[in-house]
């Protein structure tokens, strides 16, 4: 008969405890993306959001200095998986608690497809946001399985979407989690580079992901699509394979947020030309972790000073529904930790 006295249920807790993956931050706060308007556009987009990209604009921008996209996924369904522009409601360093929806950047495509991973790249004068479409009507126009589509927002209006970067060869190339990002004086767009399905076939060897460098001619966006120039390979630990990414810099030093296509964890990778990157193992927050996330389906992150502010997807205790969180650490506290 299993023993069920006090200490020995007590040290059973503890040691579960203690098999759980080392991580080096905690779980943050919800954030508050206002969902009843977006519902009052459309009831189907739920209650799901994933891929938060993030930006902190010093200065300001048509009178707010934080901005999101995030795009819904209702039980898992990319069908309404389009990019929502948010902005934050408080103009401080602090990353605000509630969000006020701005628009849908893309709509639903009515003969099918889906739109994903959308990013925010702000120019002294828009905001550009781009995003992945697949299977769309976009896609066969350019008779491609995937392309990155984009548009400007000045405040007031968006501006036509229209395709900022092919994927480059169908038969071997999956790009996908654009960023648009500043690499030296030159805009840079990076993707993750992954074999098709067919490459990663049992018996075939696995090629890891890697990726996707595309320049911008004369930085000019009038001058899109971008163009790839090279493929940048990364190091990361045996058996993580990265799906999602966002950059940010600071130290004078590029940074790197991954997460697995499964959304276990988070790493962060560190890079001194901004597009190779040797990733830490430590994760910064894992499913299994002393700090228990569940889904954390592409993060993002903003550093300001020392001041690093981590968002990310997490389902919320009813398993039903994803919500964005924020976590705040001290940036140099968070590399020793890695280190």
């Amino acid at each position: 008969m299993r023993p069920t006295s006090v200490p020995y249920r007590i040290f059973r807790k503890a040691y579960r405890y203690l098999l759980r993956k080392k991580t080096a931050i905690k779980v943050g706060k919800e954030l508050n993306l206002d969902i009843v308007l977006l519902n009052r556009i459309n009831p189907e987009y739920g209650d799901w959001f994933v891929h938060p990209c993030v930006r902190f604009i010093p200065e300001g921008f048509a009178g707010h200095k934080w901005w999101m996209v995030v795009t819904p996924y209702p039980n898992s369904s990319s069908i309404y998986e389009n990019p929502i522009l948010y902005c934050g409601d408080g103009e401080t360093e602090i990353p605000p608690t509630d969000w006020k929806m701005v628009a849908v950047v893309q709509d639903t495509h009515p003969e099918g497809g889906y739109n994903a991973d959308g990013n925010i790249y702000f120019d002294d004068q828009k905001l550009w946001i781009i995003w992945k479409e697949n299977d769309t009507n976009n896609t066969q126009k350019e008779s491609g399985y995937r392309v990155i589509m984009g548009c400007s927002y000045d405040g007031k209006s968006f501006s036509k979407p229209q395709v900022f970067a092919h994927n480059p060869d169908n038969k071997s190339m999956y790009l996908a989690a654009p960023v648009l990002y500043k690499v030296g004086n030159d805009i840079k767009m990076l993707g993750v580079y992954s074999p098709v399905m067919g490459d990663n076939e049992p018996g075939k060897q696995k090629i890891p992901r890697s990726i996707a460098v595309f320049g911008l001619n004369g930085n000019d966006f009038t001058n899109v699509p971008f163009l790839l120039e090279s493929i940048a390979k990364q190091n990361y630990y045996n058996g993580f394979d990265f799906w999602h990414i966002d950059c940010f810099k600071g130290n004078k030093k590029h940074y790197c947020l991954v997460t697995p296509e499964s959304g276990k964890e988070i790493l962060l990778g560190e890079s001194e030309d901004g597009l190779s990157y040797h990733f830490f193992k430590t994760p910064l927050l894992h499913e299994n972790g002393r700090q228990r996330v569940p889904y954390m389906y592409k993060p993002s992150g903003v550093l300001i000073g020392d001041k690093f502010h981590l968002f990310y997807p997490s389902k919320l205790k009813d398993q039903k529904r994803v919500h964005i969180f924020c976590t705040t650490v001290s940036f140099s506290s968070l590399l020793d930790k890695l280190q």
